[in-house]
């Protein structure tokens, strides 16, 4: 990587983790003032909110959010459009980032407004020990899961427009149709998203189920990428789907809302009534449910992303065995650090605390190990 994009790399991960820091301290502060000022109370005064139905929980859930809003709008404009458009890794205007936004802020409302309504009613009922908690847990992920994947068939501009490459299907070599058919997939479930106008980045991913299987390419990628390289990303995704990461995932999502709300509900009412919280249940109960679970969740966070690392270094580990070609994955991995502005040697503490997948660097020496053999 060439000296100045290296400078480059390191100053946009830098930037980018002082400003979620920043996002989660002035939340943390936040929730406090809200329970510290007993601002639930005053709330709670509406007319709106006199009856504890399912539009107050509803209600006092926007009026929650709506301060924060400010705050989140200031930080999706610096994490997805300042930030990423000051080193030139995106291409979209203005208007294209505020569609994103209100897209992103909707889903938020109404996931946080589910749990809420799960919290709140499924609290209610009579039932022995911890079983209305755990009832919540359960169902949560599976709601918002049809909430979210329901918003995105309703909503068309949130549509993922996948093209099929047709191009590259007539084009793929023996060798590339070998490896795909070797595990159950077909040239014809490779795809690509078109972003080139809107990014400068490369990105690959694996999505959908059974038949519906796909492994989509950026457009990005496939312009800059051999035909070779290509195949080291393709087993790289294919191996998500032989260990069955996506499932895998959704089961650790369940398990981790399901232990943190559990840990929440707990503490709720250990230290509730100590921050004017009110009885179980109560919608005074929120603010202070939603302070324990972010700080549980910050607390549980390098443990989750360490997971993620490792599936990652699993499927590196696959896609070099496969595939046989060190030299293509080395190469793929240089164009990625390269374009998407990755520090390729972060800190410690920020791999430990921000990365989802193993830092370049540690990906490019797996594969030079890979080659010594």
């Amino acid at each position: 990587m060439h000296p100045q994009r290296a400078a480059l790399a390191k100053e946009n991960t830098r930037q980018t983790v002082l400003l979620k820091s920043g996002f989660y301290l002035i939340l943390i502060t936040y929730l406090t003032l809200v329970i510290r000022l007993n601002l639930v109370a005053k709330v709670k005064e509406l007319s709106l909110l006199k009856n504890t139905d399912w539009w107050s929980v509803g209600l006092f859930t926007l009026f929650i959010l709506l301060p924060l809003l400010p705050l989140k709008l200031f930080f999706d404009w610096s994490l997805l459009y300042y930030i990423p458009k000051k080193f030139g890794l995106i291409k979209y205007n203005l208007f294209h980032f505020l569609k994103k936004s209100a897209q992103s802020l909707l889903i938020i409302y109404l996931s946080l407004t589910l749990y809420s309504y799960l919290y709140y009613y499924t609290i209610s009922l009579k039932l022995p020990g911890f079983l209305p908690a755990s009832l919540s847990i359960l169902i949560t992920p599976i709601i918002i899961a049809v909430a979210i994947f329901g918003l995105i068939f309703i909503c068309s501009p949130l549509i993922p427009k996948f093209l099929k490459l047709k191009l590259l299907e007539e084009s793929v070599s023996k060798r590339f149709n070998k490896l795909l058919n070797k595990y159950q997939f077909k040239s014809s479930q490779l795809a690509t998203l078109k972003d080139s106008d809107k990014a400068n980045t490369m990105s690959a991913f694996f999505t959908g189920f059974g038949p519906y299987k796909t492994i989509v390419f950026s457009e990005n990628l496939l312009k800059k990428a051999t035909q070779e390289e290509l195949e080291a990303v393709a087993m790289h995704e294919v191996g998500h789907y032989r260990y069955g990461h996506f499932l895998k995932g959704l089961t650790l999502f369940a398990s981790l809302v399901f232990f943190y709300t559990y840990i929440g509900i707990s503490l709720l009412k250990r230290f509730g009534p100590s921050l004017n919280s009110g009885a179980l249940p109560d919608l005074a109960n929120f603010p202070v449910l939603f302070l324990f679970l972010l700080i549980i969740n910050l607390a549980g966070w390098p443990l989750y992303l360490s997971i993620k690392r490792e599936w990652e270094y699993n499927v590196d580990r696959f896609a070099l065995k496969v595939t046989n070609n060190p030299r293509s994955f080395i190469s793929i991995m240089e164009k990625f650090m390269e374009n998407n502005l990755k520090d390729p040697n972060p800190h410690y503490l920020i791999k430990v605390l921000f990365f989802t997948h193993p830092p370049i660097t540690d990906r490019i020496n797996l594969a030079k190990k890979f080659r010594k053999r």
